[in-house]
């Protein structure tokens, strides 16, 4: 009566790795949630010493929340991570991860509802590889952002940018959770303060066309150190999406 998030690790053929957990997965248990409380896994991503590092949303009585855990390469919780939390009222998920590969820094994205439900707020949060938050970002907290002024946004996709892996590229669609008529896609960048990085076009860009709206799916970094935006059009706010787009950037 209790759904839990569920992490697997398969052999290269597709059989499940049984050296993981006995027996190929392993579930996500949060000492946050009762009896009656639900998580769901989301995402998944390689850490060091051939970790994993899973994260997910639950709910609890009312309490609504997004959680970061760790496995170790055997399939047992990490418990010297720990449970990473951020709960309100307001819906947060975390929708993507991307792990600094010189030191396992993570960092976490996603959003949450604003004001309205046609309003968004940003989430970005930074880890230490032992899962604590770092402390230079952003004073160990959470960063709750607005980047578009008028509506906000939600955070879909991260990555480190190269060759040093300094600065934080986020990538998500203005607005909450609803289809707007000023639906457009945001990307930014951060200093690992916090901060956003005003020296990319004075801190994000926007793809922002008139014939249409477009949502965002994902960012990357080329090794020519471009940044590079994909997502998806929408002919208007009734309508599903019929094509996809992709945007470069120079970083």
């Amino acid at each position: 009566q209790q759904t839990k998030g569920l992490v697997m690790r398969l052999n290269p053929h597709g059989s499940y790795d049984n050296t993981f957990n006995k027996i190929g997965s392993a579930t996500v248990e949060l000492a946050e949630l009762g009896a009656t409380g639900d998580n769901a896994a989301r995402g998944v991503a390689a850490h060091v010493d051939s970790g994993l590092v899973v994260y997910g949303d639950f709910h609890d009585e009312g309490t609504f929340g997004t959680y970061a855990v760790r496995f170790n390469e055997h399939g047992t919780r990490d418990n010297e991570f720990g449970e990473f939390i951020v709960k309100s009222d307001r819906l947060p998920v975390f929708r993507d991860i991307a792990v600094r590969k010189k030191d396992g820094i993570i960092a976490l994205v996603g959003g949450q509802d604003g004001q309205g439900v046609f309003d968004g707020e940003g989430v970005i949060v930074l880890l230490s590889a032992d899962g604590s938050p770092h402390p230079l970002f952003n004073n160990g907290q959470p960063l709750f952002t607005k980047i578009v002024p008028e509506i906000g946004q939600n955070w879909t996709s991260c990555t480190f940018d190269n060759p040093d892996e300094s600065k934080l590229i986020v990538a998500g669609t203005s607005g909450g959770a609803f289809v707007t008529d000023e639906m457009h896609a945001v990307c930014a960048r951060y200093k690992l303060t916090g901060e956003p990085d005003t020296q990319f076009s004075g801190g994000y860009v926007t793809v922002n066309t008139s014939e249409r709206l477009e949502s965002t799916l994902n960012v990357q970094v080329t090794g020519q150190n471009k940044i590079v935006m994909c997502g998806e059009y929408w002919r208007d706010r009734l309508s599903l999406p019929k094509s996809g787009w992709i945007a470069r950037f120079i970083a």
